[in-house]
């Protein structure tokens, strides 16, 4: 199944039920820090270390309906 929009649908979710959604500046940034450690380390043959963490999201509910969010 497709699954597009799915981080929208988590931020209106939580907007309505007051929750932090998933899409977060700490995730991201801590997605960006990984992506581009990767990219240095292969190219510089050597460990980089990562310095920005984030709190793990918690999963989403399984068997939600089709285009629904609650």
């Amino acid at each position: 199944p497709q699954q597009r929009g799915i981080g929208l649908a988590d931020m209106l979710s939580a907007t309505k039920h007051g929750r932090p959604h998933r899409a977060s500046g700490d995730l991201a940034l801590h997605v960006l820090e990984m992506m581009t450690s990767i990219v240095r380390s292969s190219e510089e043959g050597r460990r980089i270390d990562v310095t920005t963490t984030c709190e793990r999201p918690a999963p989403l509910r399984s068997g939600l309906a089709p285009n629904t969010f609650d």
